[in-house]
């Protein structure tokens, strides 16, 4: 549905509001206050917006006042990937993006953290939020000057050289891959109006993997998009926005994760080195001594064969000495007879 068609939708909206009947005092308002003087001073007040019709309806429990449009759809189950297709769908995806806001109630218990004397969260985290603040305002600068750029080009562009362009889904998907990005391309997809349709695809396609031809051809389209949109352009924008904020999100995790992987397969691998390294140091260890035993041994049989020799060779020195002695004693024997045996021989 074009824009026109949901400001019509939108207009008859407004102009079919029903209008607001006179709330009868019941002696209570909305909200539980009671029959206080207060509330009943409330009371006696003129309610403008219902005597003009503006409102209609219960006071809402989430924003504490009445709906502004008779939205009848459950915001609950608002498709919020989908274009709408009429105002009620429209404003119903609004409503439920609003109700699903953060906010705090006071009720809560309050999250006290203890710091100690010395630390300061607020300058530990202002390098990085400082890091983030330059990389947005680099990236809004470079969005700034890339729709300058194309609005120069457009300009002075007089006459197109078009080419075909895809028809399906699938061809447009082939082509935005496989052709790289020129500006001539782009003003000839803003001429055809094909331009919005891509931008749908674009956000069907955000979960698939993006390379930097996929960024070229977002960022371009993105780049020669009108100023202001329309509606229906707006809510085709606002779509791709709150994709690309969830696959942010999304890559964000998936980056934490992937570092915490990488971090602990590092340590892992330092780990196993240093135990490869202990082991090849004990294994070291354990060869010298190896070496310096068998070493040690060499050297005592060594010694042993040694002082077995020298004794060996005092026993032999011992045993000539001996025999020596026994043989002269041996000789003198024979050599010199007894004098008993001399008389006998004499008689």
């Amino acid at each position: 549905m074009d824009s026109k068609g949901i400001k019509h939708q939108i207009d008859d909206l407004l102009t079919h509001l029903p209008g607001g009947n006179k709330r009868a005092k019941t002696g209570a308002i909305e909200g539980n206050c009671g029959r206080s003087a207060k509330c009943a001073a409330i009371d006696k007040l003129p309610n403008t917006f219902e005597n003009k019709g503006y409102v209609h309806g219960p006071i809402d429990s989430v924003f504490g006042q009445r709906r502004a449009f008779p939205v009848s759809i459950d915001t609950a189950n608002v498709d919020m990937d989908k274009i709408p297709e009429s105002a009620e769908e429209y404003l119903s995806q609004v409503r439920r993006e609003a109700s699903e806001g953060v906010h705090q109630d006071e009720d809560e218990e309050e999250d006290f953290v203890y710091i100690k004397r010395g630390e300061s969260p607020a300058q530990e985290q202002q390098g990085a939020g400082d890091d983030d603040y330059k990389t947005m305002e680099r990236y809004l600068q470079d969005y700034i000057e890339s729709r300058r750029i194309y609005d120069s080009y457009r300009q002075q562009l007089h006459e197109i050289d078009g080419i075909e362009l895809p028809q399906t889904a699938r061809e447009w998907k082939k082509f935005i891959w496989e052709v790289s990005c020129q500006r001539e391309y782009i003003a000839q997809i803003v001429e055809e109006g094909l331009h919005m349709k891509l931008l749908v695809y674009f956000t069907k396609w955000m979960w698939l993997k993006m390379d930097s031809n996929f960024t070229e051809w977002l960022l371009g389209i993105l780049s020669a998009v009108d100023n202001p949109l329309s509606s229906s352009d707006l809510s085709v924008v606002r779509q791709l926005g709150k994709k690309a904020a969830r696959q942010l999100a999304h890559g964000s995790e998936e980056a934490i994760h992937l570092h915490r992987a990488q971090k602990l397969k590092a340590a892992k691998t330092d780990a196993q080195t240093e135990i490869e390294a202990y082991k090849a140091t004990k294994a070291a260890e354990l060869k010298s001594f190896q070496d310096e035993f068998a070493g040690a041994n060499v050297q005592l049989e060594s010694n042993a064969e040694k002082e077995v020799q020298v004794e060996l060779e005092k026993i032999r020195k011992t045993a000539l000495e001996k025999k020596d002695i026994v043989s002269k004693l041996l000789i003198d024997t024979i050599s010199s007879p007894k004098p008993e045996l001399h008389a006998n021989v004499a008689h």
